[in-house]
């Protein structure tokens, strides 16, 4: 069987603590004074006395409608935990350091939890939600290690939830995105080209919004669905869906990958300085409307999105096989049909390589989004020249799409 990883980082936000930086906290363990047991390698609820102390509560109102878990949802169990304990060391000696080429599936996994007022009973259902998910489906009886990066408060019950025998805590954070765990893909990619890697977040943690959660929905049964963990080798990357436009991307950022493709690309920790340097290049001036747009082209926090997709090599899979959605996560953009219950997440996942028959550029325009296409076919190419400099552009699948896309513009 071919090796298969999962990454994922829990990612909570705000923290007294101070917060080493970016750079060596992606190198080595971390060591915190002062966190509970969220830094346990196998996650057990903590009573008063320092024990366990688990408590079910009903699922927060916002999910009511919108294909809501309903009110007797416990979804948002939540966990307490004692702070004050004594120095504690994350575990690093998880696939990413230790390369192995027998690991068939391990996770990594990126949870985010607010410390504003009932930010970690939002995250808590977030995190029981996509674990059930995935937990339910046949891939993960193949689970040997389940990493994740938690962000956010040392007293959080969040990491508490994500126990099970393979689970294993990579990083604790007081604020950070995901970068932080898309270094841990890529550096696990690094020493173990033939396998797979399975990445994941707690979307909607931070916007807590209705059109988040039934999205949220959407991009995990995408992921975790037979039709992409059985993709051909052919494929590079699955999820649920693909698209070139604004910027080539898997919208919501929830993917399968192979190792030997992810290994290509840039470091995430450089890829927003790396799309800096292409906006900021002196013969960039030409496409100065499109790159002025973060959103449009994979920059700023959008070059987290844009990192996985950004080699021209790349071969694109996905398994939503309808055309009712095609990229965005608005009330305009996404389907009203996901809005009942069950809406984001009724539908049969069947693989489909991109571009699909017929497929042109135009078809993935918004109306008032406004592009032109002519040049965004010119600054794809000429960012993929100033990214990966030696790579083939004649055979990209990608690139040969562009090329024989109608151009005009987006009305």
């Amino acid at each position: 069987m071919e090796a298969f990883v999962l990454v994922a980082c829990l990612g909570v936000l705000a923290s007294s603590t101070t917060v080493p930086s970016p750079e060596s906290q992606i190198q080595s363990s971390v060591v915190r004074k002062g966190s509970p047991n969220s830094l346990m390698r196998k996650s057990v609820p903590i009573s008063a006395d320092g024990h366990a102390q688990v408590q079910a509560s009903a699922g927060p109102s916002f999910l009511q409608g919108w294909g809501s878990l309903g009110p007797s949802s416990t979804a948002g169990t939540l966990i307490s935990t004692r702070a004050g304990s004594s120095t504690t060391t994350s575990a690093l000696a998880s696939s990413a350091t230790n390369p192995t080429s027998t690991d068939s599936l391990t996770v990594f996994y990126h949870v985010f939890q607010s410390d504003a007022s009932g930010g970690e009973a939002l995250s808590a259902s977030i995190v029981r939600e996509q674990v059930l998910e995935a937990t339910s489906s046949v891939a993960f009886g193949t689970v040997q290690r389940l990493n994740y990066v938690f962000v956010g408060p040392d007293n959080s019950g969040i990491p508490a939830l994500i126990n099970c025998s393979t689970c294993q805590q990579l990083e604790h954070r007081a604020a950070g995105g995901e970068v932080i765990t898309l270094q841990h893909v890529f550096d696990h990619c690094s020493k173990n080209p033939a396998g797979r890697v399975l990445y994941m977040h707690s979307k909607g943690s931070f916007h807590n919004t209705p059109e988040n959660m039934v999205f949220r929905r959407f991009i995990t049964k995408g992921a975790w669905s037979d039709a992409c963990q059985t993709m051909p080798q052919a494929c590079s990357a699955c999820a649920s869906r693909f698209s070139p436009l604004p910027h080539h991307h898997y919208p919501g950022n929830v993917w399968l990958a192979r190792c030997d493709y992810v290994s290509r690309l840039i470091p995430p920790v450089q890829m927003e300085a790396a799309m800096e340097r292409v906006a900021n290049a002196s013969a960039a001036a030409q496409w100065s409307d499109i790159l002025g747009k973060e959103d449009f082209v994979g920059r700023g926090r959008f070059s987290s999105e844009h990192w996985l997709t950004s080699h021209p090599s790349l071969v694109p899979c996905e398994v939503y096989a309808r055309t009712d959605y095609q990229w965005g996560e608005s009330t305009a953009q996404i389907p009203q049909s996901w809005k009942a219950s069950g809406g984001s997440t009724d539908w049969t996942p069947t693989l489909q390589t991109f571009p699909r028959t017929g497929t042109q550029l135009s078809g993935f325009c918004q109306p008032g989004v406004g592009l032109d296409l002519d040049k965004v076919k010119t600054l794809r190419t000429f960012e993929w020249q100033q990214l990966y400099p030696t790579a083939d552009l004649q055979s990209s699948p990608l690139s040969i799409f562009y090329n024989a896309s109608a151009g005009g513009k987006c009305s």
